[in-house]
This record gives structure tokens, C-alpha cells and sequence, in this order.
């Protein structure tokens, strides 16, 4: 799906809880802060090997979707501690956490998000 169609999708259907939009090419930082802006009771979200995404969009997603219980961010190098610490400030009835392949995690990011996310019931750190 291009960019263009995704916005018009997130802009016309604000009650998408669950989008899965992996393998996305097109999807950066700007489109998903966009789509993040208008889905805000989003609950799960798959951007697995969505490799234009990166920490400005992952934080802002989670500001604007406080509710994410999923999230897949498998195979994004782009992604670093910012991202994870957010995560773990913003959405702490995160339940669902795929960082596989995900280099730039260390454990800094990973301690903040057990001290804050207890309800967390999968955690993928494969790498």
C-alpha cells in the first residue's frame, strides 16, 4: 500500500485499533506520526520490516496511542533506547514487544521497560 492511501486510510477510519502494515516500504517517520495523529485508539500495530521508521515516529506514536498493547517492530535498525524508554513511559500496559533484530537496544532501554511495563507477557529481543 503507498504512503498516500495509508494516511487516507488512518485520515477517513479513526477507529482502526489494530493495523498491521508490515513489510510497508513507503511508511516513514513523517506518514507515521500522521497516521499515529489520527489512530489514537490504536491497540496493536505491526511495522515489521518497515525500515524508514525510526525513534521520532515510534515516540510520537506512543504519545498519541497510550493504549498500544502490541507492538512489532522486528528488523528495524533505525530504532534505539529513545524509542524503547518512551515506550515504557507512555504505554505501560504494554503487553506484547517484538524487538528482534533490533541492534541499537541495549540494556538501558530494557530496564526501563521493566520497571515500568509489569504487564508485559512477551518480550522478543532476538537479535
Amino acid at each position: 500500500i503507498s504512503e498516500i492511501n495509508m494516511i487516507m486510510i488512518a485520515e477517513g477510519c479513526h477507529n482502526i485499533e489494530t493495523l498491521d502494515i508490515s513489510g510497508c516500504q513507503e511508511i516513514n517517520d513523517a506518514s507515521m506520526i500522521r497516521i499515529a495523529k489520527c489512530l489514537s485508539n490504536m491497540k496493536s500495530l505491526d511495522l515489521y520490516q518497515c525500515y524508514h521508521i525510526a525513534d521520532m515516529s515510534i515516540m510520537k506514536l506512543v504519545e498519541c496511542c497510550p493504549d498500544i498493547k502490541i507492538l512489532n517492530v522486528f528488523g528495524n535498525q533505525n530504532i534505539t533506547d529513545k524509542s524503547i524508554i518512551r515506550i515504557a513511559e507512555c504505554c505501560r500496559n504494554m503487553k506484547d514487544l517484538d524487538l528482534t533484530d533490533c541492534p541499537n537496544i541495549s540494556d538501558i532501554g530494557i530496564i526501563k521497560l521493566v520497571e515500568c511495563c509489569h504487564d508485559i507477557q512477551r518480550l522478543n529481543l532476538k537479535f
